[in-house]
């Protein structure tokens, strides 16, 4: 993985001009970039930030996707659902917020389910992120009171609905 090609893409597919924000994610973040790449050159990456989902009864540790892109030139190929495979290998519960509402019918045929979120508390489960998102996470917490879709693949039953989650970078 070469920062620089993650930066590309990253650029490429989410047209941030906050600067700011991508050197504080490549920063504190970099050591949870998931890539895979093709002739050694990195095709497509995503962001597994660690954090816990707490509810009244129980702990789990999760990870929140972000970030996921693809080179445009090389979309269309399975190179994000080959990744996606591997970091589901590598964890027990994901989860993510897509970028568009095209998007949903992408994760949910890589074993994704929708389910609601919301950016204040709902009285259901809430993430704390850890590690590096702990850091930038703190700098990028919602203030208003918005319910979005979120997405969730689990290899235990979770019911998310109402799950806060106030870090939507966006």
């Amino acid at each position: 993985m070469k920062e620089q090609e993650c930066r590309a893409i990253y650029r490429e597919a989410f047209s941030d001009s906050d600067t700011g924000f991508e050197d504080a994610l490549f920063f504190h973040c970099g050591d949870y970039l998931k890539t895979v790449g093709e002739a050694g050159k990195t095709v497509a990456m995503l962001f597994a930030l660690p954090c816990v989902i707490e509810d009244k009864k129980t702990k789990t540790d999760a990870v929140y996707l972000y970030a996921a892109a693809t080179k445009k030139e090389e979309r269309g190929r399975g190179y994000m659902r080959r990744l996606l495979e591997r970091v589901k290998g590598e964890y027990s519960t994901l989860f993510l917020v897509p970028a568009t509402k095209e998007l949903i019918g992408f994760y949910e045929k890589s074993g994704f389910r929708v389910f609601g979120a919301a950016t204040y508390p709902t009285g259901g489960a809430v993430v704390t992120p850890t590690g590096g998102f702990a850091a930038l996470a703190g700098k990028e917490k919602e203030d208003g009171r918005e319910r979005f879709s979120a997405m969730l693949f689990s290899k235990t039953l979770l019911n998310l609905d109402g799950l806060c989650f106030p870090y939507r970078m966006e």
